[in-house]
């Protein structure tokens, strides 16, 4: 993670501000030619509060709670568990009826729960989760 160095120093929120505010800058002009339409400027309430929703809920509030996951459990494990994000998705769609989930959708979470339970150890075939023979036998005596 790029911004890991940054929040030994900062906090997530300070770091979120930032990236978002660089990013906006950079960002602000093609958004000005892109937001002219056929018909001329978008001025539907309804686009501007959903960007609004977007930007402040969604990306300002997910990657302050992204910032202080790194900041606390470190980027390996938080980009561990970003696996689960597609699986997420999936499962939520198919929840709600928007799309329903094939055979490899569900084959392919299967696969991505069963990977992250393996790294953690918390299946039974882990190297992680369970004893070598040699502990075996030195706990023996």
């Amino acid at each position: 993670m790029i911004a890991r160095p940054l929040l030994e120093q900062h906090s997530p929120l300070r770091v979120t501000a930032w990236t978002a505010a660089i990013g906006g800058a950079v960002l602000l002009p093609s958004a000005c030619i892109a937001g002219w339409t056929v018909h001329g400027a978008v001025r539907h309430t309804l686009s501007w509060v959903s960007l609004g929703h977007s930007v402040l809920l969604v990306t300002v509030g997910g990657l302050v709670v992204w910032y202080q996951a790194v900041s606390r459990a470190g980027s390996a494990s938080v980009m561990l568990w970003m696996l689960a994000v597609p699986v997420a998705a999936a499962l939520f769609a198919a929840a709600t009826g928007a799309q329903p989930l094939n055979w490899s959708q569900g084959a392919g979470c299967v696969l991505v729960i069963a990977s992250l339970m393996y790294a953690q150890g918390l299946v039974p075939f882990s190297r992680r989760g369970s004893r070598s023979a040699r502990d075996e036998v030195v706990s023996r005596g």
